[in-house]
C-alpha cells in the first residue's frame, strides 16, 4: 500500500512519507524523458527525486494518469519504453511498478474491455483480461522486462558501480557481485567490453534474446540498438541450456518439440536460411500442437548440417525466443524447458 501523490508546491510528497511510500512523478519525469532522449548515461547516479529517499519512493516509467495525460514515454512508443522499464528494474532507487494496461486507443476516458452482463448496475463488468489479443496491452509479459524480476531478486539491494559509459545513450554498471547490467538507448548496437564483480561464468540475458560469458572478471558482448544486457547470478546457462542439436537426424524429417505456451502463443522454428524465416519470426517453419499432444509440438522443417535455428513463441505482443545459444544441425525432437 502506498500514496498516490502527485507533488507540487502545493503539497510536497515529503508531507505524506510519516505515513508510508509515496508516488515519484519527478522519477517517472526524469527517466522517462532521459530513455526517449537517448540520453540515460546520467541516470546511473540517481538523485533523491523530490526529496524522496529510495525507502520512500514508489516509482514508474508510466502509470495509468501519464500515459494518457503526460505520455513521455509508453508501451506505443515500442522497444525504448521496454528498455525504461527494464533500467527501471535493475536500478536499486526506489520500489518499482511496472505498468499493465489496455489499449484505449487515443481516447483517454476510455474503460477497460468489458462485457455486458445482467445485474450489474452499471450495466457493463470487465473482461477477463487476455494478453493474446489487441484489446490488452499486458506491458509486464515484455521479453525485455518479464526476466528482470529474476534479476531484481538476485541482487536485492546490492550498490550501484558504473563500469562502463559510451556517450551519453550507453551505460553499464554492476549490482554488488550478484549483477551486470548495460542499456544501450541508441540506433546502433553496442561493443561492449567492462568490468564486472560477477562470478565467471555462461549467462543468459534476463532482459532478451541471447547469453555472454564473464571471463577473468570482464564480460563482452553486443548489446543491440534499443537493448539490454542483464546477467545476474542463479541465471547462469546451464549445460544444456545452448541448445543442443538433440537425436541427430536427417534433413526434412519430422521435428517434435515439448514447448510450454500460453493461450494465443504459436511455436515456429526461425533460423539462417529462408525457409525458416531469416531469423524473421514471422517467416518460420510452423509447428502445431492439439489437445491431445499439448505440449509437443511438431511439423516437417528442412534442418541441413549447417542450419542455425532456435524454438520461438509468437504471439500478438512479439516473439518470445528460446534462450542460448543458436541450435545447429538436424534435431527430430527438442525441450525448451518450461514455461
Amino acid at each position: 500500500m502506498f500514496h498516490e501523490v502527485y507533488g507540487d508546491q502545493t503539497i510536497p510528497y515529503t508531507a505524506y512519507t510519516p505515513y508510508g511510500q509515496v508516488t515519484n512523478f519527478d522519477y517517472k519525469r526524469s527517466v522517462a524523458s532521459g530513455f526517449a532522449n537517448g540520453d540515460i548515461a546520467g541516470l546511473t547516479d540517481m538523485p533523491d527525486h523530490g526529496g524522496l529517499t529510495s525507502d520512500e519512493a514508489v516509482v514508474f516509467v508510466d502509470n495509468h494518469d501519464t500515459q494518457r495525460y503526460e505520455p513521455t514515454l509508453t508501451y506505443v512508443d515500442g522497444d525504448r519504453y521496454y528498455l525504461a522499464t527494464a533500467f527501471m528494474l535493475a536500478h536499486p532507487y526506489g520500489t518499482p511498478v511496472v505498468m499493465s494496461s489496455y489499449d484505449f486507443e487515443g481516447n483517454v476516458t476510455e474503460g477497460p474491455p468489458s462485457a455486458a452482463q445482467d445485474g450489474n448496475p452499471a450495466g457493463w463488468i470487465t473482461e477477463d483480461s487476455d494478453c493474446s489479443g489487441a484489446a490488452w496491452v499486458c506491458e509486464h509479459r515484455n521479453e525485455a522486462v518479464s526476466g528482470m524480476v529474476a534479476f531484481r531478486s538476485a541482487v536485492g539491494d546490492s550498490g550501484l558501480t558504473e563500469r562502463a559509459r559510451d556517450g551519453s545513450s550507453r551505460v553499464a554498471f554492476d549490482r554488488g557481485e550478484a549483477g551486470f547490467a548495460a542499456f544501450n538507448a541508441s540506433g546502433g548496437d553496442w561493443a561492449l567490453t567492462a568490468p564486472t564483480s560477477l562470478p565467471d561464468g555462461e549467462y543468459d540475458n534476463a532482459s532478451g534474446p541471447g547469453t555472454a560469458t564473464v571471463s577473468s572478471g570482464q564480460v563482452s558482448a553486443t548489446v543491440p540498438a534499443d537493448g539490454a544486457l542483464a546477467l545476474h547470478v542463479g541465471g547462469e546457462c546451464e549445460q544444456d541450456c545452448g541448445g543442443g542439436p538433440g537425436e541427430p537426424g536427417e534433413p526434412g524429417d519430422t521435428l517434435t518439440a515439448t514447448v510450454e505456451t500460453r493461450p494465443g502463443q504459436e511455436v515456429f522454428v526461425v533460423g539462417s536460411t529462408p525457409e525458416l524465416g531469416s531469423w524473421n519470426p514471422a517467416d518460420g517453419a510452423p509447428l502445431s500442437t492439439d489437445a491431445s499432444t499439448y505440449p509437443q509440438w511438431s511439423g516437417r522443417v528442412t534442418l541441413g548440417a549447417d542450419t542455425e535455428w532456435k524454438l520461438v513463441r509468437v504471439s500478438p505482443d512479439g516473439a518470445d525466443w528460446e534462450p542460448g545459444a543458436n541450435r545447429v544441425g538436424p534435431a527430430t525432437t527438442v525441450t525448451w524447458g518450461q514455461r
